[in-house]
């Protein structure tokens, strides 16, 4: 029997169906049993595995991954959790209580628009946490659903030494006390607000009369200048170490803006197609303008990718425009047909830029 690590990747990627009676039984065993063991990669790619198993089966799974070692998993499993809505409503409810800041935050703020009253008490915890956002999220939380019970914590945080956290905690007290109106549930999971990305023109540095040497600097650099000044860093980087280039671009997401955007024109402007494993990885960052470079650059580096069409299929709904239009832009690129069935879903409710480059990368994939 062919072993599940050797095919659940496809399934991630949607280039194998997901499979059926004793076959989904050994997937699913295979992605709980990588929530404590294995790569870092493969517990995200299990992530994606349960995204299209979907449904309670996919839920029951996903609670383990509130456990996973590292945040950057445990925050991938929150952000599916998100988009399943309300029948993975469980795997939020760990995820308020995690010790990473922002997810935390993330969490809370879910559960809060939900107006979700099962966690209470469990949130109440978070009340004490050393973050002040964490603090801040908990208390106005508890405003929205906190019983009687959470009046004494609430009320300690009127003398937060935070002054957002005080003025939360006053609402909130009110709110519970019944002087004070609380706010109506949202529907979280039918749509997120769609934000354009402004041009920052203080990103833009000018050239330095002298270049650094070092690949960390350099990349910082490449991510930081006007469009005509990265082939003079472009040159410099090719003249660099090439092991201690590699070593940064190899390093964890969400960190140096900068150095993210630089690795994306690196990886095209030196044609690094070894690089594709560290640009996918930013898919997720935090930051809007490493996203937008990630998908411009897998538009380059991904031609008959199969294991990246997932990826790309975030970037159809991100909450920026200019993103989703270059991630359909480089669904087009991968070449795929698989990729037409995922952008045609993606069409309801776009916007009328995303849309046109949906419908124009459909039609390219067709031709």
């Amino acid at each position: 029997m062919e072993p599940v690590a050797a095919w659940f990747g496809d399934v991630a990627d949607g280039s194998r169906p997901v499979p059926e009676g004793l076959e989904l039984k050994r997937l699913l065993r295979f992605c709980r049993g990588a929530v404590m063991e294995g790569e870092t990669e493969t517990r995200l790619i299990a992530i994606a595995v349960l995204g299209r198993v979907g449904g309670d089966k996919a839920v029951e799974v996903l609670q383990h991954y509130c456990r996973a070692p590292e945040p950057e998993v445990r925050r991938a499993n929150l952000e599916l959790a998100i988009e399943m809505g309300p029948v993975a409503m469980a795997v939020i409810r760990g995820a308020a209580l995690d010790t990473d800041a922002d997810i935390a935050v993330r969490a809370l703020g879910i559960l809060r628009q939900a107006a979700d009253k099962v966690v209470a008490g469990d949130v109440r915890r978070q009340l004490g946490n050393q973050s002040a956002e964490v603090r801040l999220a908990a208390v106005e939380l508890l405003g929205q659903v906190g019983g009687k019970s959470c009046l004494v914590p609430v009320r300690r945080l009127t003398s937060d030494e935070d002054e957002r956290v005080r003025t939360a905690a006053t609402l909130a007290d009110q709110r519970i006390s019944g002087t004070a109106e609380r706010d109506e549930p949202e529907q979280w999971w039918k749509g997120q607000e769609i934000v354009e990305l402004q041009a920052d023109p203080d990103r833009i540095v000018p050239l330095p009369a002298e270049l650094p040497t070092e690949a960390a600097a350099l990349l910082s650099l490449l991510g930081s200048v006007a469009e005509a000044d990265r082939g003079t860093v472009l040159e410099a980087l090719r003249s660099t170490d090439g092991l201690g280039l590699a070593v940064v671009a190899h390093q964890a997401a969400g960190g140096d803006v900068a150095i993210g955007r630089g690795i994306c024109h690196a990886a095209v402007g030196l044609e690094r197609k070894d690089w594709i494993v560290p640009v996918r990885r930013r898919l997720q960052d935090p930051d809007a303008t490493v996203r937008l470079e990630v998908a411009r650059a897998l538009a380059f580096l991904g031609k008959g990718k199969a294991s990246l069409v997932m990826g790309l299929a975030d970037l159809l709904v991100d909450d920026v425009i200019e993103v989703r239009v270059e991630g359909a832009r480089a669904m087009a690129a991968l070449g795929l047909a698989n990729g037409i069935g995922i952008l045609e879903r993606s069409r309801k409710d776009q916007p009328d830029a995303a849309l046109a480059a949906i419908d124009a990368a459909i039609e390219a994939l067709r031709s």
